[in-house]
């Protein structure tokens, strides 16, 4: 039996805001996604009543709400009987839900799945832990239990490193110096302007109010960020080490959505799907390395396509796929990784990437999806892939034919 063929629609995101204290700190996530789904349904004409599922990924879930995927669906007028759930696969959880929803129309439980992603890293608390039991503090007492939950989500479970350790490991393992990162680094800061001064993010964009102001546009990127600026960043996560946080994504807040849809739906509702997907993969490794994640995803990725059968592998990385779209946790990764499949740096993140427009990581993996479609049609090329590094050693990629 022939496999169903896979369409996205409506592909939108919110601005990335800078955490902790940047424009959208104030903006709740279960807000900024309920905007998108809006304006998914708005851009792809689909009626709420449509929708079968509604799936986000999310990783720091505000106690405020629950299953945030739910309430963010209900605050965007879905109707109450299209069930909602949340996924969380760590940096991963935006292409999750995307690969869920997926999944979910090939065993024909779905036709139409409403998918994407939500992170506000500026709302991530402090917590008192181990106080049900009736912790009592004295004065002059260190609160011991009194933790950052952000430090302790970017802090490996299992090796008890920092992401940023393992960026030095794999910098250290595979060869990509200081002044390799600094210079990446800043190439990511003058291409994402280059983009957002000639308008190629405004069509993706979905505004969004503060108390202040309607933002627009992403914060984070920084056209004086050169090689040379670079270069005065301290090492923060090893002594005498590579990694800094110039060379690193920041802390971010943002959300994207898009429609997931089969071919029956596609023309039932008079829809131009943006794209097709072709394959999905993830691949798990060594947590102490897990920014190499995307060059074992990627290669799995491709070689599930038939269609790219009859090419050998580095043949269809370097001649068949037009763009790669690879999140840039640390500069020291995704270097390795480049480096690693072959990829060629021109046809690497044209626009910019993650260390200038910001990493709000349940959200990542939908807005790569968002932006290489826009690129895609810019360029009037065909294939893309998007892949990302997993928190706890994994990758994962997704490839797409462009349809518009």
């Amino acid at each position: 039996m022939a496999q169903k063929r896979i369409f996205l629609a409506g592909t939108c995101r919110t601005p990335v805001g800078a955490a902790p204290r940047g424009n959208l700190k104030d903006v709740p996530a279960e807000i900024m996604l309920s905007m998108c789904f809006r304006k998914t349904l708005e851009r792809a004409g689909v009626k709420p009543e449509a929708i079968d599922e509604v799936i986000a990924g999310n990783i720091a879930q505000s106690s405020e709400a629950p299953n945030i995927t739910r309430v963010a669906a209900l605050m965007a007028q879905i109707p109450e009987a299209v069930p909602a759930f949340t996924v969380q696969r760590n940096c991963g959880s935006g292409l999750q839900a995307v690969v869920s929803a997926a999944q979910m129309i090939k065993l024909d439980e779905a036709n139409v799945v409403l998918a994407g992603g939500t992170e506000n890293m500026s709302r991530i608390p402090f917590v008192l832990k181990n106080m049900r039991n009736g912790t009592r503090y004295f004065p002059g007492q260190p609160m011991k239990n009194f933790v950052d939950a952000l430090d302790e989500g970017l802090t490996d479970p299992i090796t008890r490193e920092l992401m940023g350790v393992t960026a030095e490991k794999v910098a250290e393992k595979h060869g990509v110096s200081r002044a390799d990162q600094d210079e990446f680094a800043a190439e990511s800061h003058k291409k994402a302007f280059r983009a957002i001064r000639s308008g190629k993010f405004r069509s993706q964009i979905v505004a969004l109010n503060n108390s202040k102001e309607t933002i627009s546009e992403d914060e984070g990127i920084d056209p004086t960020r050169t090689k040379q600026v670079m270069a005065l960043a301290p090492t923060i996560f090893k002594p005498d080490g590579t990694v800094t946080p110039y060379n690193s994504c920041p802390l971010s807040d943002g959300a994207s959505s898009l429609l997931v849809m089969d071919e029956k739906a596609v023309a039932r509702y008079g829809v131009k799907p943006e794209a097709e997907v072709l394959s999905y993969a993830f691949a798990g490794l060594n947590p102490s390395y897990m920014g190499m994640g995307p060059a074992l995803a990627i290669p799995k990725a491709i070689n599930r396509i038939l269609d790219f059968k009859r090419y050998a592998e580095d043949t269809v990385i370097k001649d068949v796929i037009d763009i790669f779209e690879i999140n840039e946790a640390f500069a020291a990764q995704v270097l390795a990784c480049q480096r690693q499949l072959g990829v060629y740096l021109e046809k690497l993140n044209p626009w910019g990437g993650a260390i200038a427009l910001g990493h709000p990581v349940g959200a990542t993996g939908a807005i790569l999806i968002c932006k290489i479609l826009a690129i895609l049609k810019d360029l009037k090329k065909e294939y893309g892939v998007i892949s990302m590094c997993i928190g706890g050693g994994q990758g994962g990629a997704l490839v797409l034919r462009n349809m518009q």
